[in-house]
């Protein structure tokens, strides 16, 4: 039987340290039994100072720390190092958005993107190639972008259903190859909760229905701008090896107390079995 342990923070440093701790933990584990780590991450601000701290955390681990002599020989999508040959430093840490906001191509609304906080978070790791962000974006827009702050002449705005739904062809196909060599998917899974009790990108007034869908993400719209967002599914989040949720408590009150009285659907019965729930409970 799947079981959440519940823990609340009356302190934000502390709240805030023991998280990034948790999910150092997984990614650290990963390296030491030799594995590639993988973690998918919530977008919005809770998490942020997380981040922050967890990337600190991930630049004192030695290049040379439990470095495979050897890495694995499957074909996978392109991030996930599987090359035959000897390797003299770790492999980069993979993060994935758990779901990503449809936005037009100004700097202002690509800023509204979870990929754009997760490269500006991560940008020490993903400059130093310690860590590489697999992008719901990549068959429309170049990492140009984000050396450059500036959108290049190519790029197609993503607009109509049309061009949303190539987002998730692109991320379907990524996860369906990554699934064949990996199992867990993912070593860290870090998940939030808004206060109408929307996790990652999915806004589904009948979240049973969403259960049975057998892609890997869908389209979803939002109460708020950007209102097109994409998300991967239930089944695909809760794939890990462990799973956090990060809350802060105000103003999310009746979500929490949804949440512990086992009512909440995608928290207790859909995604989150055995997970961990961390709620900072100050102002």
């Amino acid at each position: 039987m799947s079981e959440l342990y519940y823990h609340e923070f009356s302190s934000f440093p502390h709240w805030v340290q023991e998280s990034a701790l948790f999910i150092y933990n997984s990614i650290k584990t990963a390296y030491e039994f030799q594995n590639q780590p993988i973690v998918c991450l919530a977008g919005g601000n809770t998490p942020i100072p997380v981040y922050r701290a967890l990337t600190n955390l991930l630049s004192a681990l030695p290049a040379d720390f439990a470095v495979p002599s050897v890495s694995g020989t499957s074909s996978v999508p392109s991030g996930f190092d599987t090359t035959d040959e000897p390797i003299t430093t770790r492999k980069p840490l993979l993060i994935i958005p758990g779901d990503e906001r449809i936005t037009g191509t100004s700097h202002l609304q690509c800023s509204n993107r979870n990929e754009s906080m997760l490269r500006e978070v991560f940008h020490t790791l993903l400059s130093s190639r310690q860590a590489e962000l697999i992008s719901w974006y990549k068959e429309y827009y170049t990492s140009s972008y984000y050396e450059r702050n500036s959108i290049n002449t190519e790029t197609v705005a993503l607009s109509t259903t049309q061009n949303t739904s190539q987002i998730c062809i692109h991320m379907n196909d990524y996860i369906t190859r990554l699934k064949q060599v990996r199992g867990p998917l993912f070593d860290c899974v870090v998940l939030g909760v808004g206060a109408d009790g929307h996790i990652a990108g999915i806004f589904d007034a009948n979240a049973r229905t969403i259960e049975e869908e057998k892609s890997v993400s869908a389209l979803f719209t939002a109460p708020a701008e950007p209102r097109q967002r994409v998300s991967l599914l239930p089944h695909i989040l809760r794939d890990s090896s462990a799973t956090l949720v990060l809350v802060q408590a105000r103003g999310k009150e009746v979500v929490i107390k949804s949440i512990l009285e086992g009512t909440h659907y995608l928290i207790n019965k859909s995604i989150c079995q055995n997970a961990v729930l961390y709620c900072y409970t100050g102002n």
